[in-house]
């Protein structure tokens, strides 16, 4: 007699277990709300291109060779020019020399 009333205890824990994560799933699922989808990536045909000058004074030439950015306003350029190996930093408006 013991051993079925402890069994029925097992019983109900379990299925108090089961509905209360039903109820939990049931309830973040009826939100009803659509996930936010991302907006497509822009046609590189669309870009507005624009021709920007790198120059170090003194130096005949600058040739960027990498390019890194994490966001529009922070970019990173390095190459090589005449007298030594050039970085510069986009901040958004203008570029400026970093000096290494």
């Amino acid at each position: 007699m013991n051993n079925i009333v402890k069994n029925n205890k097992i019983r109900i824990k379990h299925i108090t277990y089961v509905l209360i994560s039903l109820s939990f799933i049931i309830q973040s699922c009826s939100n009803g709300s659509s996930p936010i989808q991302p907006q497509p990536p822009k046609d590189p045909r669309t870009y507005t291109w624009t021709a920007d000058t790198l120059y170090l004074v003194g130096n005949a030439q600058t040739l960027m060779r990498r390019i890194w950015g994490s966001s529009p306003k922070d970019v990173y350029a390095v190459g090589w020019a005449d007298r030594n190996g050039p970085m510069w930093h986009y901040d958004g408006n203008k570029w400026t020399f970093v000096k290494l």
